[in-house]
């Protein structure tokens, strides 16, 4: 979207996310995470989550390491839905860093995926 202001971009992304990610959306929502404002990276996770993981994940992958606690936040969400595909690892990857995030609930997220694992694979 092409509003000159932040948060009408970045509402533009919640709600088609809600119901899954449009091809159109996803289109839109991969250039945003080098959007200049946080919000509308922030915004931009949830319609990259229901994305396909082949043009989420790429997208996201910078995304844990933002300035913006809740961009990092919404990114390790985004990206905890593309965990499970297994010909995807690079979500996983895109995770790691985010387990010493400065932000404690960046951090619990993040951790918790990489503890499941941890534990189920020494299960």
């Amino acid at each position: 979207m092409r509003d000159g202001h932040a948060p009408v971009r970045a509402a533009s992304f919640q709600a088609p996310a809600t119901a899954g990610c449009p091809t159109r959306q996803a289109a839109a929502a991969v250039g945003a995470p080098a959007d200049p404002a946080w919000q509308v990276r922030a915004g931009a996770a949830a319609p990259l989550g229901a994305a396909a993981p082949g043009d989420a994940v790429p997208a996201l992958r910078p995304s844990p390491g933002d300035a913006n606690a809740g961009v990092r936040k919404a990114a390790v969400l985004a990206l905890l839905r593309h965990v499970e595909h297994v010909e995807h690892t690079d979500a996983r990857a895109a995770l790691a860093p985010a387990t010493e995030d400065p932000d404690a609930g960046v951090r619990a997220y993040a951790s918790g995926v990489h503890t499941t694992r941890a534990h189920a694979s020494h299960g």
